[in-house]
């Protein structure tokens, strides 16, 4: 509800902010834009222009007008109102949004979250939105599992799409266990994703995932022991092929050409080479964008064996 600009000690300089802001990331100012959300924001995705700001969360409304969990904004906060392909109907996630993801040519917004519907189509946690026609597309992946889902993105030559959350089936099929990778219809593509990494159910899943020409990445959290570091995966077979099984829940990673960045409280790398077991949590790690070496064997008992992988 309130923000200040970098540098400016607590409650001073603040101003109102409602959900959500803008800032100059290298100078620490607040910018102007300021669009103002009854509820809480959960994902933003720019349009590849830049001209429009793409929001999901739990609101229902954006300066004053209509907005159920889905809204798109310009670059001066004014809303532009998602109409669903008909005068007057708002695009409308019967539920919370989760997260945004937009095609790699910026045509097709991929959502997701805890609906079950979107206007009156039925979209299980899933969904994904034409932004020429403003139509839901034919996407609709059967997440069956009651659980969220939490995380979204498209492979970089658009050609996939996958998600990730504590759900443990889609299409009825456990291959699809808390993550999947699915066909642009939304049908479930078989592979190896899960068989090495089992985060799912109500203490463990798949916090984030992220794309680009090298691979599918993933960071996940678990109260049980199993994994709990950033991996990358091969898009048509699912196999890891660079994991950095650090212990410690990951929230969020963001890879580039040479680096992957990974927000966490990660506290022990030993078993890849990095720092012990000492309890001091590590917010923001990063790791090569390329194996070095192999997993070795956990240091700290408790935790699921990934000894070997690269």
């Amino acid at each position: 509800s309130q923000a200040r600009p970098a540098g400016s000690p607590e409650k001073q300089n603040e101003s109102p902010r409602s959900n959500a802001m803008a800032y100059d990331i290298t100078t620490g100012k607040m910018l102007d834009w300021a669009p103002q959300l009854n509820a809480a924001a959960n994902a933003i995705e720019a349009s590849p222009d830049g001209s429009t700001l793409y929001i999901g969360g739990k609101f229902t409304s954006v300066n004053g007008q209509p907005a159920s969990r889905l809204a798109a904004v310009d670059t001066a906060g004014q809303h532009k109102p998602l109409n669903g392909g008909t005068p007057g109907g708002a695009v409308s996630p019967n539920d919370t949004v989760r997260d945004l993801e937009l095609s790699p040519d910026g045509s097709t917004l991929y959502m997701a979250g805890l609906f079950t519907q979107v206007n009156d189509q039925e979209r299980l946690r899933a969904a994904a939105l034409d932004l020429k026609t403003q139509q839901v597309t034919s996407f609709a992946p059967r997440v069956d599992d009651e659980s969220e889902v939490r995380t979204i993105t498209v492979a970089a030559d658009g050609s996939a799409v996958a998600i990730g959350g504590s759900f443990k089936t889609v299409e009825g099929s456990s291959d699809a266990y808390g993550m999947a990778i699915l066909e642009k219809d939304g049908a479930l593509r078989h592979t190896n994703l899960t068989k090495d990494i089992k985060n799912a159910g109500s203490m463990s899943g798949i916090m984030s995932m992220k794309s680009d020409s090298k691979g599918l990445y993933g960071t996940a959290y678990s109260m049980e022991g199993l994994f709990e570091g950033m991996f990358r995966a091969d898009w048509s077979t699912g196999d890891i092929n660079l994991m950095a099984d650090c212990h410690g829940d990951s929230y969020d990673v963001l890879p580039t050409n040479d680096v992957i960045y990974v927000s966490s409280h990660t506290h022990d790398c030993s078993n890849i080479g990095g720092f012990p077991d000492s309890r001091n949590y590590h917010h923001a790690v990063a790791f090569t964008n390329k194996a070095t070496g192999t997993v070795l064997a956990n240091t700290a008992p408790g935790y699921a064996e990934h000894e070997g992988q690269p």
